[in-house]
């Protein structure tokens, strides 16, 4: 892609999907619809760094079900990104996402954008990695999921 000053943009504002030419996206990101602006950074971010994303809106294919399309698309994905927040713990969409990609064995790397204490029943179920600014990305044991640390 040619530098134009930022990555292009769907009319909706999220990040343009990469080319499909570039096969199956390794990713699917999970989130609350509430924390979009959260999940299109995460999103960028990522494809910038060469790793093809899935995230609805946005790859929902014209004519098909929205809902079909997000299981074809975490059953196709390597990877589960959960955006975790308050709103995702309280969004039982997620919770189906984050089911079906322990269903199907997909690791769940949590990025965890506050604080808001997890009920135990609904850590993801896989081994997360913690992000933090500035601070290299640490394993977390399956069933837990880290806090943000301060800077």
């Amino acid at each position: 892609m040619a530098e134009t000053g930022g990555e292009p943009k769907t009319s909706s504002g999220a990040p343009e999907p990469p080319d499909a030419s570039a096969g199956t996206p390794t990713v699917f990101i999970s989130y609350a619809s509430q924390d979009k602006a959260v999940a299109d950074v995460v999103c960028r971010a990522l494809e910038r760094a060469g790793v093809a994303c899935w995230i609805a809106p946005r790859d929902v294919v014209p004519g098909e079900f929205y809902a079909e399309g997000i299981i074809h698309a975490i059953d196709a994905a390597k990877v589960v990104v959960l955006v975790l927040s308050e709103n995702a713990v309280a969004s039982l969409h997620v919770l189906r996402e984050v089911e079906r990609a322990s269903s199907k064995r997909h690791p769940v790397i949590c990025f965890r954008t506050d604080l808001a204490p997890l009920p135990a029943e609904k850590h993801p179920p896989t081994v997360a990695l913690q992000f933090g600014p500035g601070t290299p990305a640490t394993i977390i044991p399956p069933r837990t999921c880290a806090t943000p640390r301060s800077g």
